[in-house]
């Protein structure tokens, strides 16, 4: 009886040591390949400022190599007619890069845009928007099927910029990468002092100010898109701007652009907003 007793804990340890092993096997083979999808999205993402974009060249320099005064009249003695791009002739800020488009959209027609964060020097990234908010979750700007994805542009939004509140998505990746520096921007001192998010197209650049910051559920009215501005969107960015984490004093008005900045918290029912609204240009691109 004692021996059949034995035999008896001898199997349940057994059992329980073939349990603990699978249970660490298992979180081994799942650190294993989150550590490859990160380092493969890194591969693709690291290069991509240094082949798509360049430093953007001073408004002075451009006018001097086209033959003309900074204002854009023509240069003494020159013929060139060519004028300082609207961004730099008639905004103080200026984005610190230029973006090579004709290249980008060979690499992915689908790219709308490339977003740059003034704060924060890791989030520089080209946008993408699909057919649904499913591709671009887990696949990356070069189309490859890895679990960072990319960032992308809400599929009900316009590819444009146009409506009043536009979505833009991207994980909160571990090690910063995508949007995983977003909630840096708690930081009033870090927000205040630098609070411009860069939206760049083919059709021109825009400077946008951050108005707001917070954790939101992961359905709530953040998400709700406006078909057109009035003075239910303005109630709208009121409410978004009353929720913030850090104190702000933007104004803000019925005729706004906005764009909605969303990550994930690690926590399935909540994510992480920053909302920007448009400061230049003005009017609709």
């Amino acid at each position: 009886m004692e021996n059949k007793k034995k035999r008896s804990t001898l199997v349940l340890r057994a059992l329980i040591f073939g349990a603990a092993l699978a249970v660490f096997l298992y979180s081994g083979w799942q650190l294993l390949t989150m550590y490859r999808a990160y380092r493969k999205a890194d591969q693709e993402y690291a290069g991509l400022e240094a082949e798509f974009t360049a430093p953007r060249q001073p408004a002075e320099e451009k006018a001097e190599q086209a033959g003309t005064p900074a204002s854009g009249g023509a240069a003494s003695g020159g013929t060139s007619q060519e004028t300082v791009p609207e961004t730099e002739a008639a905004y103080p800020l200026v984005p610190p890069i230029e973006v090579d488009w004709d290249a980008l959209r060979a690499a992915n027609s689908e790219v709308v845009g490339w977003i740059f964060v003034d704060a924060l020097e890791k989030v520089s990234y080209p946008v993408c928007r699909g057919d649904d908010n499913d591709y671009y979750l887990h696949h990356t700007f070069r189309r490859e099927e890895v679990f960072a994805g990319a960032i992308f542009m809400d599929c009900r939004n316009s590819a444009d910029f146009s409506d009043p509140n536009t979505v833009i998505y991207g994980h909160n990746m571990k090690n910063g990468s995508m949007f995983g520096t977003l909630k840096k921007l708690r930081d009033s001192d870090l927000l205040n002092g630098s609070p411009h998010v860069w939206i760049l197209t083919p059709d021109g650049d825009a400077c946008y100010e951050i108005f707001s910051v917070f954790t939101t559920p992961a359905d709530g009215e953040v998400y709700d898109l406006y078909p057109e501005n009035g003075e239910e969107f303005l109630a709208w960015e009121e409410r978004m701007k009353a929720r913030s984490a850090v104190d702000r004093d933007t104004a803000l008005r019925a005729d706004d652009r906005t764009v909605v900045l969303s990550t994930c918290t690690g926590n399935d029912e909540t994510r992480w907003v920053v909302l920007a609204k448009r400061i230049f240009p003005e009017e609709q691109p």
